[in-house]
């Protein structure tokens, strides 16, 4: 039972997570421009506690992200914008 409660827990965690990624697959692709000054604004939120690497890493993927968005490639810039906000979660 201990087991079960948690399990149950993480379950519906993990589903909230796809759900929540798929809507903002969604969104994004109707407005790259938006999802990226999106992630560009929990990059701000986030920056004091990231290591270079991680910074260096958000950058690249929204560099990507703002010239696929220009070239109107909205699933290479949704697919850099998501890779740029792995940057942001935590390592532990």
């Amino acid at each position: 039972m201990r087991v079960a409660l948690p399990a149950a827990a993480v379950a519906v965690m993990l589903s909230f997570v796809a759900v929540t990624t798929a809507v903002q697959a969604q969104d994004c692709m109707a407005d790259p421009k938006a999802a990226i000054k999106a992630a560009e604004g929990e990059f701000k939120k986030a920056k004091a506690g990231l290591d270079k690497t991680a910074s260096r890493g958000f950058n690249k993927n929204i560099d990507k992200a703002k010239m696929a968005a220009k070239t109107q490639i909205n699933d290479v810039a949704c697919d850099s914008v998501a890779k740029a906000l792995g940057f942001l979660a935590p390592s532990k």
